[in-house]
């Protein structure tokens, strides 16, 4: 969540945050508006996930580079305009992965682990790319699908067609693809895109609830 343009830019993090927690949108709004630091979570064992999570990230990447796959690297700053032309024109140049992929339009911003390109015709021309996720959890949460239907949603923009899959990589037999159906999960994702885009413009009074988040 970040001001761009006079307005509130979301991040695919923050429709999760908003299915686990109203109440962690409402104080990351009231410090945004604010011009405040965000809520943040430290500690080692937060810490140590996260850099696991770098881990499995580059030992996916590593994987794909051993299988010779063509691989476009992007970096880990924020989308813009530049980082996101690079994007666009590793999908127009047909590159296989696009690793750390910006993606924006006037309300979502984000960078999808990678992009993977599938035989599937789309504005780009005889292939389109489908969004995949590294995450450590053996089960994939409905967190990570919605921050994936983001992406998948941007996705649709910049190549004139909705990804068929949306893919996440657990950490089991040392790298497993897990596969789901886009349409599955879009009338849930537009209901909690609805959802978020009012609680933003009209916020509602919340309190911390007992939740798991």
């Amino acid at each position: 969540m970040r001001h761009s343009k006079n307005k509130i830019t979301l991040a695919p993090t923050d429709l999760s945050n908003f299915l686990g927690c109203r109440h962690l949108t409402s104080l990351d709004l009231t410090a945004l508006k604010a011009g405040e630091k965000r809520p943040a979570r430290y500690g080692p064992m937060i810490d140590a996930l996260r850099e696991r999570g770098i881990a499995h990230e580059k030992a996916y990447l590593e994987q794909l580079r051993s299988e010779g796959q063509s691989i476009s690297e992007g970096g880990d700053e924020e989308p813009t305009t530049q980082t996101i032309g690079r994007t666009e024109k590793a999908m127009a140049d047909g590159i296989d992965i696009v690793f750390q992929a910006a993606l924006a339009d006037g309300t979502w911003s984000g960078r999808a682990d990678f992009l993977r390109k599938v035989e599937n015709p789309s504005d780009l021309g005889a292939w389109s790319y489908e969004p995949v996720d590294t995450k450590l959890a053996q089960d994939t949460r409905a967190g990570t699908i919605l921050q994936l239907c983001v992406y998948a949603y941007l996705l649709g923009k910049a190549q004139g067609k909705v990804p068929e899959h949306m893919h996440v990589v657990t950490p089991k037999d040392g790298g497993t693809l897990e596969s789901y159906r886009t349409d599955d999960y879009a009338a849930y994702f537009r209901l909690l895109e609805r959802g978020v885009g009012q609680f933003i413009t009209d916020p509602a009074q919340t309190y911390p609830e007992m939740v798991s988040h």
